[in-house]
């Protein structure tokens, strides 16, 4: 019997998602965008920027379902999940840079980081 099997209110923990939970959620898809911003803006051409673009955030996903994510394949724990988080927003962030905005992309990855290093823990 787990801890959570003995509760009555009706509330499952695992699907319970907070604000800080949210803000994390977004900053990370920005991170996204901004990878993806930033290989279009780093192409010499419109079909090699989209092919950067693609390229880098594919690998950000592969890298997230791989190691990030809550149910990923293999977890990062501890110091080495927070490594990784730092190196997430911080390739995000750079992302923002050759795509003319490196505002958004310092302001979004501090946002998420702050909220990251605030959330509850759930894995």
């Amino acid at each position: 019997m787990t801890a959570d099997e003995g509760r009555d209110d009706g509330v499952d923990p695992a699907i319970h998602v907070g604000p800080l939970d949210a803000l994390v959620f977004l900053g990370e898809l920005a991170m996204l965008v901004g990878v993806g911003l930033g290989g279009l803006a780093l192409g010499s051409s419109p079909a090699l920027g989209v092919a950067w673009g693609m390229l880098g955030v594919g690998l950000m996903v592969f890298l997230w379902s791989r190691y990030g994510a809550p149910r990923a394949v293999k977890p990062l724990r501890g110091g080495a999940r927070a490594a990784f988080i730092l190196a997430w927003f911080t390739v995000g962030a750079l992302g923002w840079w050759p795509a003319g905005r490196p505002l958004v992309g310092v302001t979004v990855a501090v946002v998420g980081l702050v909220a990251a290093a605030r959330a509850p823990r759930r894995h």
